[in-house]
């Protein structure tokens, strides 16, 4: 089995663990949110990044650890995005590679905003709420119960589970 860690390093991050065998479709072992205020996101992100390395299963070989990065190195159509934004997700894509490498998972490779949903043949950004991309995680990969285990209803719950689901698809993708 082949795997790849997928990681979505927007304001709720989740890191993904995908499985490829024999089957047409990959599959989900596991995806951890680092959203919450219960520990620093340091903390969150290095509880996420060893879940996912304790879940690999032995002999599987690892195809890499992929984090998104915005797209035409950060130029957005009518997003406005200050300073403050740029930096914090360069520290959070900073820490998690820090966390990668020191899990055993090997440095991580950037995969563009544009490149991973070209690779599954999605539309690129997320399209009004972004909930799309539920759907889109449960066709591209067997998700199991992860949709039906989803908490939604309020905004952050919401926001949870697409980044969720875009972690999952990074990795699909990789797996390609």
């Amino acid at each position: 089995m082949r795997l790849a860690i997928g990681i979505d390093p927007g304001k709720s991050a989740s890191v993904a663990l995908v499985g490829k065998g024999d089957a047409s479709r990959p599959l989900l072992l596991g995806v951890w949110s680092v959203y919450g205020a219960d520990a620093p996101w340091r903390v969150r992100a290095e509880e996420a990044i060893s879940n996912a390395a304790a879940a690999m299963p032995e002999g599987a070989g690892l195809a890499g650890t992929f984090v998104e990065v915005p797209a035409a190195r950060g130029r957005t159509r009518g997003k406005k995005f200050g300073p403050d934004v740029w930096l914090g997700l360069g520290q959070r894509i900073g820490w998690l590679s820090c966390l990668a490498h020191g899990a055993g998972l090997g440095p991580l490779i950037q995969v563009s905003s544009g490149d991973w949903p070209k690779a599954l043949g999605l539309r690129k950004g997320k399209q009004g709420d972004g909930q799309h991309r539920l759907g889109e995680a449960a066709m591209h990969c067997d998700t199991g119960a992860w949709r039906r285990t989803l908490l939604m209803g309020t905004a952050a719950s919401t926001e949870r589970a697409i980044c969720q689901a875009e972690s999952i698809l990074i990795a699909a993708a990789a797996l390609l």
